[in-house]
């Protein structure tokens, strides 16, 4: 088990199959790997909204901090919400963007553990 502090990062997104929420998750990796390294931890149907899949990734970095975030919320699309100065959600409207026209709801939050 890794430790340290990391990025969690939540994506919820209508696609059709686990094999296409995996190619979404890959997309997210590819454009978060800047910030250091991106794995997809767990990727399953959301017993909330059936027709949504979950993808959830973690980003680590040998010298992250909550700094990181603005930076990751930007590269993901714009219209995100503060919940508060250590997770940020984005919901899909007409007004906002994301790098993946798939996602409907995604959630960014720092941990410090």
């Amino acid at each position: 088990m890794t430790h340290g502090p990391f990025v969690n990062i939540r994506l919820f997104s209508s696609v059709s199959s686990a094999e296409e929420a995996v190619e979404l998750g890959k997309t997210l990796v590819c454009a978060l790997n800047e910030f250091g390294d991106v794995t997809i931890t767990d990727i399953k149907k959301y017993w909330k909204i059936p027709e949504y899949y979950e993808c959830a990734m973690e980003l680590r970095a040998p010298s992250i901090s909550s700094a990181i975030l603005p930076n990751v919320i930007e590269k993901l699309g714009d219209g995100w919400h503060s919940v508060n100065a250590l997770c940020f959600v984005w919901n899909r409207s007409e007004e906002n963007h994301f790098v993946d026209k798939r996602v409907n709801w995604a959630e960014v939050e720092f941990f410090e553990v």
